[in-house]
């Protein structure tokens, strides 16, 4: 989103002041203060009276139970709190997708990253709230058939995660893999809006 520039208004959330402060920095990096607003906000409780084209969340999924058992490069990387969350790993996805609910505007489109084994569990929730037309990560043409059809789509590229770090490394000229031990980053699509929607 950072990058694209039809993406006119982003608001970046999050509980801690530390990842606020990390992801502004990769908003200065890219030139893009003018149309990013940081709000420190536990779930919807700071965010604005304001409704959105796209909300997209990396939420706590990790069981307690499943906590001591991943990588140690992983617990180096992220603080617990950003990991763990409660109700088998569901609850922040829960409590996110009843708030999105009053902030989303018709018609738009709410992603979330989730662990292993959850996905069929996350579409029993999000159908209990009533959001429809559900897909799967894993299911990458339904995603971009999805996205292209929506009103508000031009267009779509698909970058994987190796990818991503290509681009990373032309971005800032550094390579994080070798700082990190491993890809943090994620399989994602580069959006184009149309704009009348921007």
């Amino acid at each position: 989103a950072l990058e694209n520039k039809n993406f006119k208004r982003i608001m970046l959330a999050d509980t801690s002041k530390r990842a606020l402060l990390c992801s502004m920095k990769n908003v200065k990096a890219f030139g893009v203060k003018r149309r990013c607003t940081a709000v420190l906000s536990k779930f919807f409780s700071n965010i604005p009276n304001t409704r959105f084209d796209i909300i997209c969340s990396n939420p706590p999924y990790i069981s307690e139970k499943e906590y001591p058992l991943i990588e140690k490069q992983v617990k180096d990387y992220e603080p617990k709190l950003a990991l763990v969350s409660k109700d088998k790993g569901l609850l922040h996805i829960k409590k996110i997708a009843q708030g999105a609910t009053g902030f989303l505007k018709q018609g738009g489109l709410l992603f979330f990253e989730v662990g292993q084994n959850q996905s069929e569990k996350v579409k029993e929730i999000l159908l209990d709230i009533g959001y429809c037309d559900l897909l799967t990560y894993n299911d990458l043409n339904q995603i971009k058939n999805s996205l292209i059809s929506s009103e508000f789509v031009k267009d779509l590229k698909y970058i994987s995660k190796d990818e991503a770090v290509s681009i990373m490394k032309t971005e800032f000229g550094e390579d994080f893999i070798d700082e990190l031990g491993y890809n943090p980053l994620i399989n994602s699509f580069d959006i184009n809006l149309l704009s009348e929607y921007v």
